[in-house]
């Protein structure tokens, strides 16, 4: 390219000599009528090279440019055809998750509604959104109110809060008192209740 920008800077330096009335009236003293005819066929020979030499510097910029615009294709490609299979099985788990809550909402008695709020409020309890966990397990509580997992579950959310916001103590002694003496637990659930305490 350093060559290009070379040959056009002398052709530029050219063209403001001829331009230039000392250049012109050395000439004429120089060469006489012949050499000033020689002298402009060199100068149209000069522009031609310009021409040709802009015509290059037009192609490799058009070469780059297209080069570009491939490579930006080709990863818009990859990007979507790699969204392509993530959106469909995020879709997937969306409707899923849509088809059992509409199932819960249009059946709260019913024992898969009990098995969904059981889940959910466990998967939130696990992920430590005692919030959540606690709203779930109420509506577990209400289809199912002796429910072993749904009463085992409350009792960790309320021991939690009680533990860390000194909230809902009286209510969690209550709960955990109650599956103590239950006897529906086995060891592990009690080493496991334990540990929220």
């Amino acid at each position: 390219m350093s060559f290009i920008n070379d040959a056009i800077s002398k052709i530029r330096n050219n063209r403001r000599l001829q331009r230039s009335s000392r250049f012109n009236s050395t000439s004429k003293k120089i060469s006489g009528e012949g050499g000033q005819l020689s002298y402009i066929k060199k100068l149209s020979a000069d522009q031609n090279e310009l021409k040709n030499i802009e015509a290059k510097k037009a192609r490799s910029l058009a070469i780059q440019f297209l080069c570009i615009a491939i490579s930006l294709l080709l990863i818009l490609y990859f990007v979507i055809s790699s969204l392509n299979h993530i959106i469909p099985s995020f879709n997937q788990h969306y409707q899923n998750q849509k088809r059992e809550y509409l199932a819960v909402v249009e059946n709260e008695n019913d024992t898969e509604a009990y098995n969904y709020r059981i889940k959910k409020g466990q998967r939130y309890l696990d992920n430590r959104n005692y919030e959540e966990a606690h709203r779930n397990f109420v509506v577990a509580l209400k289809i199912k109110p002796t429910g072993k997992r749904a009463n085992l579950g409350m009792t960790k959310v309320l021991l939690n809060e009680c533990k860390s916001r000194n909230t809902n103590c009286d209510l969690s002694n209550q709960y955990y008192q109650n599956l103590i003496t239950s006897g529906k637990l086995s060891q592990e659930e009690l080493s496991t209740l334990d540990s929220y305490r």
